[in-house]
């Protein structure tokens, strides 16, 4: 079972279920610290859609009468009408490159969402938002994952924490959990 099929069977006693299936398939890399940091061409397309993207939807991505493939279905559909609307040219892997990480923002867990579905990686630490590291094999590696910011982070921890009934903020600034499956949640702001 993944890390993320535990995270989110937390609320449903630990049945895994399917979130969503607009992750990205890319694997992910090894930290090269002598690789000087890639700039993501799309962040500002991707910014748009997204703000777009809220204020299309509101408080309609938050909606608990929706199930999951339903708003997996409206979020894409919304964020192709959007992308259609930026009249960027794009081609189909951009494109979908582009859906798959917003979604994965907007649904998922952002940045570490790919490490969450992937089946041989049994540890995921964010020590800040460009600190990324996986254990797979056994083995800690750092990625080149990272956050757009510390907001965002923090949004990501808060949506992991609410999983398991707890919080986190300034008066309770750790979190240390179990999922009902015995996997462990730690977080500190």
């Amino acid at each position: 079972m993944s890390l993320k099929d535990r995270l989110l069977g937390a609320n449903d006693n630990a049945l895994p279920q399917q979130h969503h299936s607009v992750t990205s398939n890319a694997t992910e890399t090894a930290f090269d610290p002598a690789a000087a940091p890639v700039a993501d061409p799309f962040v500002l397309i991707k910014r748009r859609a997204q703000d777009a993207l809220f204020a299309r939807l509101g408080s309609r991505l938050y909606d608990s009468s929706l199930g999951e493939d339903q708003l997996d279905s409206y979020v894409v559909q919304e964020l192709s009408r959007v992308i259609d609307a930026e009249r960027v040219p794009l081609t189909p892997a951009e494109r979908a490159r582009i859906v798959a990480e917003i979604c994965d923002d907007v649904l998922g867990y952002g940045a570490i969402e790919r490490f969450l579905a992937d089946p041989e990686i049994t540890e995921v630490m964010v020590n800040s938002l460009d600190s990324i590291y996986v254990e797979r094999a056994g083995r800690l590696v750092r990625t080149n994952a990272r956050y757009v910011s510390e907001e965002h982070l923090r949004q990501v921890i808060e949506r992991i924490v609410s999983k398991v009934g707890r919080r986190i903020d300034e008066s309770s600034p750790m979190v240390d959990a179990r999922l009902p499956d015995g996997s462990r949640v730690n977080a500190v702001i």
